[in-house]
């Protein structure tokens, strides 16, 4: 890469680095984006819906849903519900799987 130019990647972190609430923390979108983002490398498997998100102890504890077994038809494949515990720049400090479902399954259908 040249000297002086920068990756798109880079603009898009820089831009978020920037988007900040009116205490100085980063915006929930932000912090979500990240951890998202995150998240995918670590387990490898791209992440279908933020189910929760709450601020708690200076960072945030996510609920990501994530496709762990990829089938056809698209019902019946196997999601993971993960908690995410984020600092509050969005870098992931714990997770843990709390539940694994097929999605054409409903929470009552489950009990």
């Amino acid at each position: 890469m040249a000297e002086g130019t920068r990756r798109v990647d880079d603009e898009q972190d820089h831009e978020q680095d920037h988007e900040q609430d009116h205490d100085g923390r980063r915006s929930m979108a932000s912090i979500i984006a990240r951890a998202r983002d995150d998240f995918e490398g670590l387990l490898g498997q791209p992440v279908e819906r933020v189910a929760a998100a709450t601020r708690e102890d200076g960072g945030w504890r996510l609920t990501l849903d994530v496709v762990e077994l990829a089938r056809v038809p698209d019902s019946t494949s196997v999601l993971g519900s993960y908690d995410v515990s984020v600092d509050g720049r969005g870098e992931i400090l714990e997770y843990e799987r709390v539940r694994r479902y097929s999605r054409n399954r409903t929470d009552e259908e489950e009990s």
